[in-house]
């Protein structure tokens, strides 16, 4: 017959004939002549049958020649069988008997061709005995019958326990198709007895083993995690998936699985993993043929007569199944020893099975037929096939049982409450109304109680039609996990299914998923919420994980209006079937934020709920019966509907009444949960909640015109020209994007969060993730966001922070300072950005909005809790922040401060109301009487209720502002030299200062140029370091800053002033602070001071200038240092001309502009770029506790520093008459404190102190405090108290001989 027959024809509906042709057959037709006769077949037919399939020529040699047997399987195929002993009637069934068409007797019974009996065989169960010789051939007729595109392959095998190692081919398909082999390892040294062994493999020993085609490297082919033990019964299986098939649903390959005893022992992925068809060895032109028990490779010349003996697999084999399909490991291991019946869902996919009992050959049992007894899917026993040198054994049979039940029978319907479980195979549930609501979805939060079962595997909950949006539980094939896992997926976590087309391979890996995972066998409540570039991930109320992008949106039902939970959609709702419980499913048309999820995820669905406009459908699962699933929602919605429950599963399965989800009731909490009554704090949903300024105008309408300058007061309003502060409480929500907290109209000046490019939506540059940014910049390009001013850490997510921005943009400045919870974050300087900009169009129409970006519909919301905010026209100090950053803005009252530049607040917002859509600024308006109400107020606007925007659970959590402190009792002034310790001086770090003015004319006290010694003492307790703060420094005349100064150091970059590779907080001398290089040439000491903690300092300075100590080499200039009269370190000098030389520099003399400073010092244009070149201004102020503070013009030895530092000042202290200066700061109130030390000035220029020109005009200055108006904040009654004088010591005896 040729290789493709043609179809027989039909013979236009006439009869069949034998020995002629029908034309022929009718007599009535024929002529008398000759000529016409009719090609009439002369001579013997017997045996005639006709089939209803074509034969094989080893099918036709079987029968040929013997009588079928009824239970024959062949017999069903045959039409007709004419046996003509002395009859026309078919012997078959006698349908279609003949008729002769003459009356003559047309049979011969001295002519016949005599069959033999009828045989039939039925052999007893046996198992297939395979030896190293033994070869079993299944010839195709078929090419792609044994290499479909998925596959599954499945035997019960029992290796030979004779003590060798071999490997061996369990099946193979050609010399160039798959296989599958049981692996084991060699290396060079190995012996022959490693027959059939990988040389250089790695596999589990006696392993499994998948070899895609005839290019696989030994070494490198996928095999199992579990071997096969010898002597053993073991059922083995591999699946091969294609990348579309139900089992590998999303995965980009192939995917080849192993399965051992119906676990799960291992998957591979790859693109090569394709299933090939292999090449017939002995006819190319003929397909290829199918071998149990080895391989047959295309050079068989090192292979025996029959078989190859390297490949051979050598023990027993029962019980083979082909499959064209991938097949779950649940099914492999509730069929793998029972029968295969008619429910099991991959019938129509069965190409062949061997029992392995002994074939028949013409009726007869044969050991050299091998049969496949599986005939529903082709219409003739095509796989059958030949068995050389094989052994069927009775006694190793392994027998199926019939397939039980798979579940008992169904018992009384059921009451609820109850939750549905999910048999993994075929239960979901549809809903086929047509929903608008739905299709028109933009935004969407899903919400469901599960407890999945334990099998590792990805599921679907829920696909709106045809691969529109879904909720998935992924895995990672990195895990060894189950079907459907890919990418870098947490295995169990939860997945969008969000890709635009299903056909693209990368779908699955780049799904948006969470970084948590549920719990499998547990319950767990999960949520996902969307909208368009954002979805958030929820188990248990707890947020999970986000992902953004304009991919990230939800979909519509690509044609189909069919939701399915359980399953894969409408496209296929049996896919990637969902395994475990299912309770209390929400669908919200509206995203809904974390704390709202979280609240109302343990309470019953209610009208109570914020959502309940929203929600369009609700699934209790509580009529515990029936095919229906009802929906609860409010029909008036339009919601989807009922659905329609399909399932195998007994309903007292399905309906699991003891496994549900008992919720409290929405009455009882909704009180608790939600107090509406203040303090609270206001949570923007990242949808549509925001506060927009009410600027006010003169006749009470809203004029948007928030600048607010005014020219009788100067009023700068919302955007001021130099100084800005912004403080704010946040909480953000779980999630990296980049989010608005504030902005000025379109693009004006604002405050972000921000993450790095590629983190999620609105994420660009190299921001640190969830820093604080400062937005000031009109030109809105492609690199403006990552050009944008950022903090150097972010703030973190699901906690209370605390964020300021402070911008100085003032001329030569463009400064922005970041701080996060009262530390300083980052500190920057553009000469670009920095600006406080107006917004786009200018400030006529340019509201201030919270919570919402510059865009016309929202863009970049921030989604989260905001509390505490305000904006201030001042610049706050580092001090400020850190000492108020958790305080309440209020102005002065009797007992308390103000919060720092409280009178120059523009704008704050304790968002205490707890009701309504009005905000109320705290801070007067200067021009309050020229506007109706305060021109700041703010306005509400979400969709949200009440209860959610208002948040009385969860807050900031703020101490009131501190309490002047009480003044110290009257004490009267002590004796010179005698003072007591009532009280000390603080210094805030920010604007107070102490001066001490030269004398006027009569002398210049402070001058130590001349004598060139010089020595500073002071109890001091510092509160910071990190920044650059002056102790003490010399000012002269028009802002004169050459003089020296001594300073609490730091390294450059610690902070703000800070220079050169000083230790954080050390002790330093400069000789002067002229140019930038001057603070990094510094002497300073290589330890540092300690924080919070009393302790002495001193610091002395001989810069004596005479020959004899100014030659080169010759050292004599020093700088001392000293902490509680311990020298902590020396550093010195031999020229004038050294680079950074010790020298006591006085800056320029002039009238009541001359002195030292206390806490603060002068600062430069080369220290600072916005000071104005040739100017200064106050800068490095010093934190903290000062007491005791002296002056000297000597420089104090070692020894007397070490003898006197923590005493009174003595009338025997060796240098008391170079005492120029003597502070205890006793009295506790006043800015003016008065000048201790005695000054002899008899005879007017005999003094040892100080050398007065003119006794009338002299006048030494008290020590003044600065500003006056931080008197309160001045004095301190943290004291360091000293110990009292004592005794000199006695004189030294005189010497016992002259020296």
């Amino acid at each position: 017959a040729p290789e493709t027959a043609p179809p027989a024809g039909d013979g236009g509906g006439g009869p069949l004939v034998l020995g002629t042709n029908p034309s022929c057959a009718d007599m009535t037709s024929l002529t008398s002549d000759p000529s016409s006769a009719c090609m009439s077949f002369t001579g013997l037919i017997d045996n005639v049958r006709l089939w209803n399939v074509t034969l094989l020529d080893w099918q036709v040699a079987r029968t040929r020649n013997t009588h079928l047997h009824p239970k024959d399987p062949v017999v069903q195929w045959l039409l007709a069988n004419y046996s003509f002993d002395a009859t026309m009637m078919d012997t078959h069934n006698g349908k279609h008997n003949l008729m002769a068409l003459d009356e003559d007797f047309p049979f011969s019974f001295i002519d016949r061709v005599q069959l033999g009996p009828a045989a039939y065989a039925e052999p007893a169960p046996a198992a297939l005995k395979f030896s190293s010789d033994t070869t079993v051939v299944i010839p195709l007729a078929d090419a792609l019958a044994f290499a479909p595109k998925s596959l599954t392959f499945e035997a019960w095998v029992n290796p030979d326990d004779d003590g060798s190692v071999f490997g061996g081919f369990i099946a193979s398909l050609g010399h160039a198709g798959w296989r599958l082999a049981m692996m084991c390892n060699a290396d060079s040294t190995s012996t022959q007895q490693y027959v059939g062994c990988c040389l250089g493999g790695q596999h589990v020993e006696r392993s499994i083993g998948f070899y895609a085609d005839v290019t696989a490297s030994c070494a490198d082919v996928p095999s199992s995690e579990v071997g096969l033990a010898t002597g053993q019964w073991t059922h083995v299986a591999v699946t091969v998936a294609d990348p579309r098939a139900k089992i590998n649903q999303r995965g980009k390959d192939y995917e080849v699985c192993f399965v051992i005893n119906g676990e799960p022992a291992g998957c591979s992925s790859d693109a090569t993993y394709g299933v090939p068809s292999g090449v017939n060895m002995y006819a190319p032109e003929r397909p290829s043929e199918f071998v149990l028990g080895g391989y047959l490779p295309a050079n068989r010349t090192a292979c025996g007569a029959s078989a190859c003996a390297p490949f051979a697999f050598r023990g027993y084999m029962d019980n083979v199944r082909f499959w064209a399909d991938a097949i779950d490991h649940e099914f492999l291991k509730a069929y793998k020893s029972s029968e295969i019946d008619s429910d099991h869902l991959f019938l129509p996919s069965l190409v062949a099975n061997y029992s392995l009992a002994p074939g028949v050959y013409r009726g007869m049992e044969s050991q050299e037929v091998i049969e496949d007894t599986h005939l529903s899917k082709y219409m003739w026993p095509m796989f059958d096939g030949t068995v050389v040198n094989g052994e069927y054994v009775d006694s190793q049979d392994q027998p199926l049982s019939p397939h039980p039940s798979p579940l008992p029978p169904p018992m009384p319907p059921q009451v609820g409450p109850a939750s549905m479980y999910f048999n993994g195979v075929d239960t979901h549930v549809t809903f086929r109304n047509e929903s608008a609501t739905l299709a028109a979805l933009t935004e969407l939060t899903f919400e469901a109680w599960i407890k999945p079962d334990a099998d590792v595997r990805a599921e679907a909950l829920v696909m709106y039609g045809n691969f529109g949006w879904g909720l998935l539980l992924m895995c990672n094939p990195e895990d060894g996990a189950g079907r459907g896992c890919c990418g870098s997926h947490t295995s169990g976590s939860l997945g969008f299914w969000t890709a635009k087309s299903r056909f693209d391979h990368t779908a699955c890996e780049n799904t948006p998923s969470s970084t948590e995972a549920v719990t499998r066998g547990q319950w767990n409540h999960v949520a996902v919420a969307v909208r368009h570039g954002l979805v958030e991930f929820f188990i248990n109320g707890a947020f999970a994980g986000s992902a953004g992008g304009e991919g990230v949106l939800v979909k519509d039902g690509g044609g189909s209006s069919e939701l399915v939970i359980g399953g894969l959609g409408a496209w296929c709702p049996t896919c990637l079937p969902y395994a475990g419980f299912m309770d209390e499913v929400r669908v919200f048309g509206s995203m809904l934020g974390g704390h709202e999820i979280a609240a109302w995820k343990d309470v019953a669905m209610g009208h109570e709920h914020p959502s309940a406009p929203a929600l369009v459908a609700h699934f209790t699962f509580d009529s515990a019966n029936g095919e229906t699933l009802v929906n609860r929602a409010a029909p008036d919605v339009g919601d989807v509907g009922d659905g329609e429950v399909s399932s195998r599963s007994y309903g007292y399965v399905l309906w699991d009444t003891a496994e549900h989800i008992a919720l409290a009731a929405a009455s009882s909490v909704t009180g608790a949960t939600y107090n509406r009554t203040g303090p609270t704090s206001m949570y923007f949903n990242g949808a549509d909640t925001k506060v927009t300024t009410r600027c006010g105008s003169k006749d009470a309408t809203y004029d948007w015109n928030c600048g607010g300058a005014s020219a009788a007061t100067g009023y700068s309003g919302l955007k001021p020209d130099d100084f800005l502060t912004f403080t704010a409480w946040i909480k953000p929500d779980e999630g990296v994007s980049g989010q608005t907290i504030a902005m000025l109209g379109e693009w004006g000046w604002g405050v972000l969060l921000m993450c790095p490019g590629g983190f999620g939506k609105g994420c660009c540059g190299n921001h640190v993730t969830n820093a604080i940014g400062f937005w000031s910049d009109n030109d809105v390009t492609a690199t403006s966001c990552a050009e944008t001013l950022s903090s150097d850490v972010g703030v973190t997510r699901g906690v209370w922070n605390h964020i300021a921005v402070v911008v100085d943009a003032s001329h030569y400045t463009n400064e922005v300072l970041f701080y996060i919870n009262g530390n300083l974050a980052g500190r920057r300087r553009s000469s670009k950005r920095g600006n406080i900009v107006a917004p786009l169009g200018g400030m006529d129409h340019a509201p201030f909005v919270i919570g919402r970006g510059p865009c016309p519909n929202g863009c970049l919301d921030y989604k989260g809790h905001i509390d505490e905010l305000s904006v201030y026209a001042a610049l706050w100090s580092a001090s400020d922040i850190s000492s108020w950053y958790n305080k309440t803005a209020a102005p002065a009252t009797s007992t308390t401060r103000a919060s720092p530049h409280f009178a120059l607040g523009v704008l704050g917002y304790s968002f205490d109301g707890a009701r309504g859509n009005a905000v109320k600024n705290v801070f007067p308006d200067p021009d309050e009487a020229d506007y109706a109400g305060n021109r700041f107020d703010g306005v509400i606007t979400s969709r949200d209720a009440d209860d959610v925007v208002w948040d009385a659970s969860d807050r900031a959590s703020l101490t009131s502002a501190p309490e002047y402190a009480s003044p110290p009792p009257p004490a009267t002034h002590p004796p010179p030299f005698l003072g007591s310790s009532h009280s000390s001086l603080r210094f805030d770090g920010a604007e107070a200062s102490a001066f001490l003015k030269e004398s006027s004319e009569g002398g210049k006290y402070l001058d130590f140029t001349d004598s060139g010694v010089m020595t500073f003492e002071a109890w001091i307790k510092p509160e910071r370091f990190g920044k650059f703060q002056f102790l003490a420094a010399t000012e002269g005349f028009d802002g004169d800053r050459a003089g020296w100064s001594i300073a609490i150091m730091c390294p450059d970059g610690a902070g703000e002033g800070c220079c050169g590779d000083h230790v954080d907080g050390s002790l330093g001398f400069m000789a002067r602070k002229a140019v930038s290089s001057d603070c990094a040439n510094a002497r300073s000491t290589k330890t540092s001071l300690t924080l919070d903690t009393w302790q002495h300092v001193a610091v002395s300075v001989d810069a004596t200038q005479t020959v004899a100590n100014t030659g080169i080499g010759m050292v004599r200039r020093k700088v001392s240092f000293y902490v509680n009269g311990e020298l902590v370190g020396v550093s010195t000098s031999s020229q004038d001309s050294a680079y950074a030389p010790i020298q006591l520099p006085t800056p320029t003399h002039g009238p009541d502009a001359s002195g030292v400073r206390f806490g603060a010092g002068l600062c430069g244009q080369s220290d600072d770029l916005s000071v104005s070149s040739g100017e200064t201004r106050k800068c490095g102020h010093f934190q903290g506790l000062l007491d005791e503070m002296k002056l000297w013009r000597a420089a104090l030895s070692d020894v007397t520093v070490r003898t006197h530092y923590d005493k009174e000042i003595v009338p025997w202290h060796v240098n008391v008459d170079a005492l120029v200066a003597h502070f205890n700061f006793a009295d506790g109130s006043g800015v003016s404190v008065p000048f201790e030390t005695r000054v002899d000035t008899t005879g007017c220029g005999g003094g040892s102190v100080v050398d007065l020109t003119n006794c009338t005009l002299f006048q030494m200055h008290d020590l003044t405090l600065h500003p006056a108006s931080l008197e309160s904040t001045f004095w301190h009654s943290d004291v360091h108290a000293i110990a009292p004088a004592v005794t000199a010591p006695p004189p030294s005896p005189p010497p016992t001989s002259p020296p």
